[in-house]
């Protein structure tokens, strides 16, 4: 399997602090250019611009964030406990879920980036 297809596409493996932040960081600078070029032009573009490019990117961020749970010799299960609680909280209608899940998000995003991975190598594979 090629290089990129592997690193966005497969849930196997490790994936290491920068490779993690990139993907993350560089689609969204470029989404905020189309989505900023579209908005001033046709609202309905823009709009349907964030929603192809969401939906093309479901699966590469999974596998990505899998794959820097399993760098941090964590089951890569964690992601769908993650949506499995947000979930439940969205069915109780939850006073302000949306600070609540955007807050929660962006903890766990800078700890994902911020914490070293599992030196050498662990059950999910050799040190990215």
């Amino acid at each position: 399997m090629p290089y990129l297809v592997r690193l966005y596409l497969s849930p196997r493996g490790r994936v290491g602090r920068f490779s993690f932040l990139a993907y993350f960081a560089i689609p969204f600078i470029l989404l905020g250019i189309l989505v900023g070029f579209f908005s001033s032009r046709d609202p309905r573009a823009a709009l349907a611009t964030l929603i192809a490019i969401s939906a093309v990117s479901l699966w590469p961020s999974f596998a990505m964030t899998i794959k820097r749970l399993h760098d941090l010799s964590l089951s890569g299960w964690w992601v769908l406990a993650w949506y499995v609680v947000f979930g439940g909280l969205v069915l109780l209608r939850v006073p302000y879920l949306g600070v609540i899940v955007q807050l929660a998000s962006l903890v766990v995003m800078v700890l994902l980036v911020a914490l070293p991975g599992t030196n050498g190598a662990n059950k999910y594979g050799a040190k990215p």
